[in-house]
């Protein structure tokens, strides 16, 4: 599948999607969209303001850092949970994850080739919000580690074809990176004690680092209810 802003196609990691459902802070690149999301009212403004269209989310994984498939359906669950809980909508709304992976599994290998406007309007979403996997480290320390992920975000108009956010300018991006490859969103968690399964432990770190990913990508479109003073920080 292939972002219809640009020729070259990317590999997509979603059939496994449909098992994942259940299941940082933003890393602002260019000064003109960090402006943007500052606390008002005990809440922090959105980045950009999502349109309120039905809503399709495509996770890529073209790399293959997220070891598990399944990952990315967390990955875009919880940036549908997350623009629910904080109401970004007030009649559209996010396709349901599980209802793209059977799509894609309904495609076979050659939705790997699909541009994602193609697979918005399959769904009947308006608008796609395309989340590219771009770092996964789990930055260990003798006896800790502390996971951390970067992902590039776009959102683009499925009836027009065009993406809207961020800007393909790279003097309203800020920077070249954003306009070319996406916005930039920085997830982590705190430092986590290492377990004597290691393995298991990897899993448990990547599948909780898969849901802040995915509200963090959602918080680039919404309001969300600032930390207050004197509360704990999360993790």
């Amino acid at each position: 599948m292939r972002d219809a802003s640009r020729s070259s196609p990317v590999f997509r990691v979603v059939a496994a999607a449909a098992l994942a459902v259940a299941a940082v802070t933003q890393l602002t690149g260019c000064a003109l969209f960090a402006m943007a999301a500052q606390p008002f009212e005990g809440k922090v403004k959105p980045i950009y303001k999502l349109p309120d269209r039905t809503t399709l989310v495509v996770v890529d994984d073209p790399t293959g850092l997220l070891s598990d498939p399944g990952t990315a359906g967390v990955i875009a669950a919880n940036v549908k949970l997350e623009l629910e809980n904080n109401k970004a909508f007030e009649k559209g709304s996010v396709i349901d994850p599980a209802k793209l992976a059977l799509h894609m599994a309904e495609l076979g290998p050659a939705g790997a080739k699909v541009p994602l406007v193609r697979l918005a309007r399959d769904m009947g979403a308006e608008q796609v919000i395309g989340v590219e996997v771009g770092g996964v480290d789990f930055n260990q320390d003798p006896g800790a580690y502390r996971p951390s992920m970067v992902v590039r975000v776009k959102l683009i108009d499925a009836v027009s074809g065009k993406r809207v956010f961020p800007p393909l300018d790279s003097g309203e991006a800020a920077d070249v990176a954003t306009a070319t490859r996406g916005y930039p969103v920085q997830s982590q968690l705190f430092y986590k004690a290492v377990a004597d399964d290691a393995e298991l432990e990897t899993a448990r770190g990547m599948r909780l680092l898969a849901k802040r990913a995915g509200r963090d990508v959602a918080r680039v479109f919404t309001s969300y209810q600032a930390r207050r003073p004197g509360e704990p920080f999360e993790d």
